[in-house]
């Protein structure tokens, strides 16, 4: 899940999620609704801003694969990123 990828690249940092939130320049409502709701309604903004700070372009890719759709089924990522 979402909720667990953050929690392993937040630990590998060493941060919290407010310092998440700070250097990732997201919210911090936004950051701790990833964490209460495990990801429902994220935006692709957010995952980018995500990959940014992680640093790692792959980021957003692992994480949209992390992601179920309503009914279950893995998201597949779409667009241009």
């Amino acid at each position: 899940m979402l909720r667990d990828k953050l929690l392993e690249l937040m630990e590998e940092k060493g941060i919290n999620k407010s310092e998440l939130s700070k250097g990732a320049d997201i919210p911090y409502t936004t950051i701790d609704g990833l964490f209460k709701k495990n990801s429902e309604n994220i935006k692709l903004p957010t995952l980018k801003k995500l990959a940014a700070y992680f640093n790692c372009s792959r980021t957003i890719w692992l994480m949209m694969n992390l992601i179920k759709s309503p009914n279950g089924a893995m998201m597949q990522p779409t667009g241009n990123i």
